[in-house]
């Protein structure tokens, strides 16, 4: 006699049916997730931002300095670490600057290489153009930011600038003549303007002044 009723059970795909081990995929190993994976992701505290921050430079930091052509400029700001810190990675994410490492307990943000040029160094007319003088010569630069939180309750942004020019198909640390860190410091700025106005919120110049340490090295 011919089946006339189904049981539901039936309708259902294999790895839908309530039958146990028999219902189960066949070959399909079991999903593990890492441990690190199923941890709850946290946004670092406000006031975590550049707790760890000395002035002075980090072991890091100095190794990517020592020997070479560095600016620094410095501006002081009427706002917490915090918000100087979240101002300089939109003002770099408007710029359209890679971003290459943050740490916020240091108050740490360092870019990768960002290239101006007009001529195109790894073409031979662009290598020989700057051999011989001829045109501009391809540039490029990157930042070491840092936050500090001062004393007298001010929040100081330090940006560092390593600049190479491509001389003789090589890139050569040189110091740059355009003041790009300045580009930064306007739209981290501006970032800060909308924030609520507080008593004396205008930046001060701190000079920039590059202590003995990191005297930069000989002009090439």
């Amino acid at each position: 006699m011919p089946q006339l009723f189904w049981d539901t059970e039936d309708n259902k795909p294999d790895y839908a049916r309530n039958t146990g081990s028999a219902g189960a995929s066949e070959g399909r190993a079991p999903l593990n997730v890492p441990p690190e994976l199923r941890q709850d992701l946290s946004v670092p505290d406000p006031d975590q931002v550049a707790v760890d921050a000395a002035m002075g430079l980090t072991e890091e930091e100095k190794k990517a300095i020592a020997g070479k052509a560095v600016s620094l400029a410095a501006r002081a700001y009427e706002k917490t670490a915090a918000e100087v810190f979240s101002a300089v990675l939109d003002g770099m994410t408007s710029l359209n600057l890679p971003v290459e490492g943050v740490d916020s307990p240091s108050g740490t943000i360092t870019s990768d290489w960002v290239r101006k040029a007009s001529n195109n160094p790894s073409s031979y007319i662009g290598a020989a153009a700057g051999m011989l003088g001829a045109g501009p010569i391809a540039t490029r630069y990157r930042f070491i930011v840092r936050v500090f939180r001062m004393q007298d309750g001010k929040t100081q942004l330090q940006i560092r600038t390593l600049g190479q020019a491509f001389i003789g198909r090589n890139w050569v640390f040189k110091e740059l003549k355009r003041k790009v860190a300045n580009e930064l410091f306007t739209a981290t700025e501006e970032r800060l303007g909308m924030l609520p106005e507080q008593a004396g919120s205008t930046p001060a110049d701190d000079g920039g002044a590059i202590p003995a340490t990191e005297a930069p090295a000989a002009k090439p």
